[in-house]
């Protein structure tokens, strides 16, 4: 057996290869197309790379792109399979041209959410606004609906200096369109506040407020965030220091 990238390479040391790459990344394939000769296949296909057990880098092979957890490049390959008068492979040759390279502003898998999610939990203004379109619309609870990147940054920009605001996934469904999720959320006062957001009462430093959201965010086919669904679900615990 010979394969083009090695070919000085045994089967061992091309199946020692192969595991040392499955170790840090997952490859999908989906086959596109396929040709079927005397002593040959050839094929076409695409093949999602996605970073496991915490590898990450920023140039796949020096030519894709970056690889993180739950995410990477899309490849096309065309593989010809060289086969002997049995049907077993002898060679493998490949040739391979990116399709699509990864982006960390949006959202493609569940790791993709946890890293958003993460960044709007810590007030990471450097980050999470990033994976929202230019027009993006948030409602919040039917109470406010704030229009545009711009609009939406400001509000949470003044909204952090008065409370932090701690998402818990509760449950998750995530699919190309979007994300819907059940959640806790906690709001924590920074200072002595009104009732800024109109769960029936003020509260001091330290106190704040529990509740349960159920949120939607609807995605465009690249995978930003361009509408924002917030409702409450059940009753606001109110709480306060001692």
């Amino acid at each position: 057996f010979r394969f083009s990238g090695f070919p000085d390479r045994t089967i061992d040391e091309f199946l020692s290869w192969v595991d040392q790459i499955h170790a840090g990344m997952r490859e999908t394939l989906e086959l596109k197309r396929v040709v079927f000769g005397q002593d040959i296949v050839v094929t076409e296909m695409h093949t999602q790379f996605r970073g496991i057990n915490g590898f990450e880098t920023d140039n796949l092979a020096d030519r894709w792109g970056p690889v993180w957890p739950g995410n990477g490049p899309l490849v096309k390959m065309f593989v010809w399979y060289t086969l002997d008068k049995d049907g077993h492979i002898i060679q493998l040759t490949e040739d391979a041209y990116l399709e699509k390279e990864a982006s960390r502003d949006v959202i493609r898998s569940h790791d993709d959410f946890k890293y958003y999610l993460n960044a709007f939990n810590t007030n990471d203004f450097d980050t999470f606004p990033r994976y929202y379109t230019s027009d993006v619309t948030i409602v919040l609870d039917g109470k406010q609906t704030l229009q545009g990147k711009d609009e939406a940054v400001s509000f949470f920009r003044n909204a952090r200096n008065q409370l932090n605001e701690d998402v818990k996934v509760k449950s998750i469904v995530l699919d190309k369109t979007g994300v819907a999720l059940k959640s806790d959320i906690k709001f924590t006062a920074l200072t002595n506040i009104e009732d800024i957001l109109h769960f029936g009462s003020g509260v001091r430093k330290g106190g704040g407020y529990e509740a349960h959201f159920l949120i939607h965010y609807e995605l465009t086919p690249e995978g930003k965030i361009y509408y924002i669904t917030a409702a409450q679900s059940g009753p606001v615990k109110i709480f306060n220091p001692s």
